[in-house]
């Protein structure tokens, strides 16, 4: 089903169209939440508070973007809000949830090593960026999202979405090399 479909029903209060919605997203969520906070059991509480935030503002939801665009922003927002009060800035990376970045770059340097290896190191690379930088990298290159869509969810400009990506990219090669 069409997502305005979905959305239009949710708001005459078909909760089973709000399931689909739930089922649609969660896993793009739970991954962005995970990401952010390094905790499986904060990252399910975050799904929860972005699933009751996007119930409760629906009607706010002007069609301005895509929804997924709008949702993914309140999970960012959410996300951070919850990391600020708990103060809890580094997070601990899952290294199977991520695929090599696919710049000439990392790939050159990360050539030598065996796949497991570049995971890895890739990871624990990623872990040593700022939070506001490995968002973006992650959001670029592992949910394969437009810098629009990405300056919609965090909150920023086009061109600096554009320079934290050319940073992060450049601090990514020299934490690899």
């Amino acid at each position: 089903m069409e997502e305005t479909a979905l959305i239009t029903q949710v708001l005459k209060g078909e909760t089973t169209a709000f399931a689909t919605l739930i089922d649609t997203y969660k896993d793009g969520v739970f991954a962005l939440a995970l990401r952010l906070s390094g905790s499986r059991e904060d990252a399910e509480e975050i799904v929860q508070d972005v699933f009751l935030k996007i119930y409760e503002n629906l009607r706010g939801f002007e069609g301005n973007s895509k929804f997924s665009t709008w949702l993914y922003s309140i999970a960012y927002n959410t996300a951070v809000s919850k990391l600020r009060t708990r103060k809890k800035y580094q997070s601990e990376i899952v290294v199977e949830d991520y695929s090599l970045v696919e710049t000439q770059d990392l790939v050159g340097i990360l050539d030598p090593l065996k796949r497991g290896e570049q995971k890895y190191f890739l990871a624990r690379a990623l872990q040593q960026l700022s939070p506001e930088y490995r968002v973006i990298v992650e959001l670029y290159y592992l949910e394969e999202m437009k810098i629009e869509e990405i300056e919609e969810i965090v909150g920023e400009s086009n061109s600096n979405v554009k320079v934290k990506l050319y940073r992060a990219r450049k601090k990514l090669c020299e934490i690899l090399t």
